[in-house]
């Protein structure tokens, strides 16, 4: 998809005249449902974005390679895919980054999102009497793609 819906579109319909022969004529309502439909889909497309990423996770200085997948919802300001206990707030969005972060208690992740590149880096950090007990760093490519189903 991408991009915005055409502004007009013509449709043809066939009806019958009084003999009952075919007759091409455009159809209104059919046109106006498209523009209805086009433009829910363009809205819901520009407020949600799925993305697939890869890249790396580091514990204890050790890159693993991970696979994931992330959602934004900038229309409810939300960013999601490190669980659903820990749904991180979209704190700002410009031309080339967003910026995340999300603190439960003991449990904080901070991150950004380069619009551009895909490139994106969050850290993760689980807390103990006020005391880091570990921290994954996320370093990972990100790419906009649609739900399988």
């Amino acid at each position: 998809m991408g991009g915005a819906p055409p502004s007009a579109a013509v449709v043809f319909c066939y009806s019958f005249d009084r003999l009952g022969l075919p007759m091409l004529r455009t159809c209104s309502i059919v046109i106006a449902v498209i523009a209805m439909v086009a433009s829910q889909a363009a809205q819901a497309a520009d407020t949600t974005l799925s993305l697939a990423c890869k890249g790396t996770a580091t514990v204890d200085a050790t890159p693993k390679p991970i696979s994931m997948g992330i959602i934004l919802d900038l229309k409810a300001g939300k960013i999601d895919g490190f669980g659903k206990s820990l749904p991180a707030e979209i704190l700002t969005v410009d031309e080339t980054t967003l910026v995340f972060s999300a603190t439960d208690g003991s449990r904080s992740i901070d991150g950004n999102v380069d619009r551009i590149t895909g490139d994106f880096k969050a850290t993760f950090v689980m807390r103990s009497g006020g005391v880091v007990s570990w921290s994954t760093t996320y370093a990972l490519k990100c790419r906009p793609t649609q739900r399988m189903f």
